[in-house]
């Protein structure tokens, strides 16, 4: 049975990524360090989430916990700061970026690491805060995240089907002829 408990913290797996991906910077080897760092971010985020009553299981959810992070923290720049860690993600399967530029996001990254301990400490140490971060809470899957809605909220009712009985309006147009039996002749 597989047991979905990490091998290793991940705050500590995120460094380690992070020290990989400095590595792969020093030998130019850009798709590599593009994505160790996006898998930084990523276990960077894990590790605040973890530590709260969220969950975050698949890309989709990045987004919506970025936001709800950079507003109870008042740090709007960590959206950005994980636009880029995205970007780097995307990067390892096109590698269309200059060195100059990866070593741009690797700042990007690191930044938004910084954020996301800093997010930890206030969490874990003060508990008016703890309460405030516990309220906004980001959306759980997929159909939430797309449609922006909290976990509290309940889901939008499903819109009606239409009805295929009733007249539509007369917008002062004929109606569509039906086709012509003569193939296209009057006659």
């Amino acid at each position: 049975m597989l047991s979905h408990t990490p091998i290793e913290p991940h705050e500590v797996h995120s460094e380690r990524l992070m020290r990989h991906a400095r590595q792969e910077l020093a030998k130019d080897d850009r798709p590599q360090a593009s994505e160790k760092m996006w898998g930084a971010f990523s276990h960077g985020l894990k590790a605040v989430v973890d530590e709260r009553p969220w969950a975050y299981t698949d890309h989709g959810q990045v987004k919506a916990i970025v936001e709800a992070l950079a507003l109870e923290s008042d740090a709007p720049e960590l959206q950005d700061e994980a636009v880029f860690a995205h970007y780097l993600h995307l990067n390892y399967y096109r590698d269309l970026d200059r060195p100059a530029d990866i070593a741009r996001y690797h700042g990007k990254v690191e930044s938004a690491l910084a954020r996301l301990r800093e997010i930890r400490r206030r969490y874990a140490e003060d508990a008016d805060y703890r309460r405030q971060a516990d309220a906004l809470r980001p959306p759980h899957s997929r159909y939430d995240v797309r449609r922006r809605r909290w976990l509290h909220e309940p889901p939008a009712p499903a819109p009606a089907p239409p009805d295929t009985d009733a007249v539509p309006p007369d917008d002062g147009r004929a109606p569509p002829q039906p086709p012509n039996p003569n193939g296209g002749n009057p006659g």
